[in-house]
């Protein structure tokens, strides 16, 4: 018994200073939110630039962003790879651009860092007319993860945008 109590206290101490030293590891909460918000930033960048000049080194640029393959969570849940996110993206910029679109920007971006290489967002994009009015609003929630090359969105789910406002509440970043 004084073998087992003994071998439980050791598993225990154990435990407790891995938790310990992987959490003292992990940047903070702060500093991977300021990567993850230049990470959408950046992400959406290359959105406004194909609305811009419809130069499709943009799309290419974008779908950079995504792991392969990449969930769509939806029913059924979908992995898609690469190639179909870039199907999917030109498809919906080249709408977007069709319907007057000139502008994509973060109005809401909620980052939640669950580890020093995942994360969850909640974000909230308009989309903007020439003359400033917006067109459209979509919610949508990211798994990212980061590897080698950088944070990648792992797994999407795309709704209304007001059925996304104040999903997660972890770490809102008030500045884009």
């Amino acid at each position: 018994m004084r073998h087992l109590l003994f071998l439980v206290l050791i598993a225990g101490v154990v435990l407790v200073c891995s938790v310990k030293q992987s959490v003292q590891a992990a940047p903070n909460q702060e500093e991977l939110g300021e990567e993850l918000q230049t990470f959408f930033v950046h992400y959406v960048s290359n959105y406004n630039a194909y609305l811009k000049d419809g130069d499709d080194l943009h799309i290419e640029r974008a779908v950079k962003y995504y792991s392969d393959p990449t969930m769509a969570l939806g029913w059924p849940p979908l992995a898609m790879p690469s190639s179909e996110v870039k199907t999917n993206i030109t498809r919906a910029l080249r709408s977007f651009k069709n319907k007057g679109v000139s502008l994509m920007k973060w109005t809401q971006i909620d980052v939640c860092p669950l580890s020093h290489n995942t994360a969850v967002a909640s974000n909230v994009i308009s989309r903007f007319t020439q003359d400033g009015t917006v067109q459209s609003e979509l919610g949508a929630t990211f798994m990212l993860a980061k590897g080698p090359d950088g944070w990648k969105i792992a797994a999407i789910s795309l709704y209304k945008a007001d059925h996304g406002r104040s999903l997660i509440t972890c770490a809102h970043i008030d500045s884009y």
